[in-house]
Parts: C-alpha cells; structure tokens; sequence
C-alpha cells in the first residue's frame, strides 16, 4: 500500500508540474508575441532605457498576471484533491479510505461471518460424531 500511495503522489505532482510548466510556456509566449510587436527605437540614452525597461517590467507583469491567478486556482485545486484522497480508514489505520470500498468491506465482513458459523457447526458435527462413535462403541462392546 506504500507503493501505490508513492505512486499516487507522484502522479499529483507530475500533472500539476505538467500543467504549471504549459502556463509559464504559454505566458512567455503571450510576453514574447507583444514584445516583437513593439517599436522601441534603439537610442541607447539612459533615461529612454529606463523608460524603456519600465514598459518591459508593466508589460511582464501584465502578461504574467493572468498565469498567477491560474497558478494559484491549480495550487487550490490541488491541496482539495490532496485532502479528498488523504482520508485514512478509522478501523484501520494508515489505510487510505478510497482505496477500500464499502460494497467490498461489506462483502468481506459477511464472507468472514459465515466462515465462523460454519466452523461452529462444523466443530458441532464432529463433537456430535465423536459422541455417536463412543455411544456405538459402548454398545458393541455391550452386545459382545
């Protein structure tokens, strides 16, 4: 059961890297598109470079804002499938409750019922057998 917790993990993990790596890609994608669009003209004064960074920096932020909102949504949505699958089984400890079903557990409970009765009338039949065996015994032994 380890292992497939583990595995469980991993699988979270990868999906939300997957999806968090296609954000970033897409959102710099968006940055890179608007940037080759713009005519910033190639004068190398420092007043017009940090005017120049300023709209890089305002434009960055803008592109890049829409993919924070997403990461955060991915991040909630995350720590809720995190909790849905961390609910532990209170008769069994460690035992993630999901992995067991009720219609299962039931069944298993009423199959191991119905091996103790069993038994018990099993254990019955051969006390009665061994009664039987000792009474005809007797009466063997009587009769001879």
């Amino acid at each position: 059961m380890f292992g497939a917790d583990l595995l469980e993990d991993s699988f979270i993990k990868v999906i939300g890297s997957g999806i968090l790596a296609l954000l970033i890609l897409r959102a710099v994608f968006d940055f890179l598109e608007k940037w080759s669009k713009w005519k910033i003209p190639s004068e190398k004064h420092s007043d017009h470079n940090s005017h120049t960074n300023k709209i890089l920096v305002e434009a960055l932020k803008e592109a890049l804002s829409p993919l924070v909102i997403q990461i955060n949504e991915i991040h909630i949505m995350q720590k809720e499938l995190y909790k849905w699958h961390d609910v532990e089984d209170p008769n069994e400890p460690g035992v993630k409750i999901w992995w067991v079903r009720v219609s299962l557990y039931k069944a298993i409970e009423s199959l191991a019922e119905a091996v103790r009765q069993q038994t018990q009338v099993l254990t019955q039949v051969v006390s009665s057998q061994s009664d039987i065996r000792s009474a005809v015994k007797d009466l063997l032994d009587r009769q001879e």
